[in-house]
Parts: structure tokens; sequence; C-alpha cells
């Protein structure tokens, strides 16, 4: 896995929300090898405060989470100053269409259904880089 040569230069700061560490942590070495950064969280209250500390251009979220879930979460993060232009994936073990026409109402860009594979998360990353170089131009 490497960064397509158009997004080279591009860096992106992926932050990776799911309470299942192990799960998280496994994602946030695909995003490094893909030449990104990224910050863990596992809960609503820990995203909240890194994406205020540092705005991330992606967030992976897991809709199930304890707690507050993923949807909330999302819409809190999308009004939060200096994330507009950030892309939201969702990250599911359920992908039935009622999770997914939530999951798309509550403002996520994507949808990615658990376990996913590494070429399509390479793929939207890719995308979020492509948006942000022509958002930097």
């Amino acid at each position: 896995m490497t960064r397509p040569a158009g997004t080279a230069n591009v860096p992106l700061h992926v932050l990776i929300v799911d309470d299942n560490v192990s799960a998280a942590q496994t994602t946030g070495w695909m995003v490094e090898l893909m030449g990104y950064t990224y910050a863990l969280a596992d809960r609503g209250s820990t995203a909240i405060a890194s994406a205020a500390t540092l705005p991330p251009d992606v967030v992976i979220l897991d809709i199930g989470l304890p707690g507050t879930n993923g949807l909330d979460i999302c819409r809190d993060m999308k009004i939060m100053p200096g994330l507009a232009g950030t892309v939201f994936i969702a990250h599911s073990g359920y992908g039935d269409a009622r999770t997914r026409a939530l999951a798309a109402e509550a403002g996520f860009a994507h949808f990615l259904l658990k376990p996913f594979e590494a070429l399509t998360l390479e793929t939207l990353l890719a995308e979020a880089a492509e948006r942000k170089a022509s958002r930097l131009k």
C-alpha cells in the first residue's frame, strides 16, 4: 500500500474511532502504510476532544459504540469548527439497508462494512487527499 502519485505531497490526518482497540490499531497501521497520519479514539468523548485538538481530514467512525453511538458523534462533529471539509466514513458490522440509510442521514459520505478490504480504504483516502489538494490550490 502506497500513496497514489497525485496525492504524494498531500498530508492527510485520519481519526479512527472504534471501541475495539485491536481493530482500530489495525486500521491505523493500514492508514500509516498508505502514507498518512492517524489518531485513535475509543469513544465519543475522546473522538470529539481529539478532533477539537487536531481537526482530521477523514474520520473513520464505528457506528456501534458504547454510550453515544457513531451516528450522533458524526452529527456533533460535522458542526464543529474546522471540520467543514472533513470526510466521514461509517465503519460497522451492520450493513443492512436501514443502518446504511441512517448513516447517510447522519452525514457519512461512505460506509465500510467490517471487515473491509484495504484497497477500498486506500481508494477512499486517496479521494479525500485529492479533494484536500483541490482546496489548497
